[in-house]
Parts: C-alpha cells; structure tokens; sequence
C-alpha cells in the first residue's frame, strides 16, 4: 500500500472573548473534511489580551 503524502493548512479566526472570571478557559474546533494518517502536526496560536 502507497501512501500519499501532502501539506495541509486550515485557519480560523474565531474571536473568542477569554474573560478573566473563566479559569476553565475556551474551545475552539477546526473541522478537517479531508481522510488520512498523521504524520506530524503543527498548531500556532495569537491571544491578544485587552
């Protein structure tokens, strides 16, 4: 069995306010329509704090 190797990217923005009073802190999903195994992956994230 060949397997087939690609780059795949997705980002979202989704504006999530991250009030103080929460300690549980937020979710967020991206969803992944595509199939296949992974190999490595890489997750970046920007919080801003007002």
């Amino acid at each position: 069995m060949t397997l087939k190797a690609f780059l795949f990217s997705k980002r979202i923005f989704p504006g999530i306010l991250i009030p103080d009073v929460y300690p549980e802190g937020v979710l967020s999903s991206i969803c992944v329509d595509e199939e296949g195994l992974i190999k490595n992956i890489r997750v970046s994230v920007n919080i801003e704090h007002s």
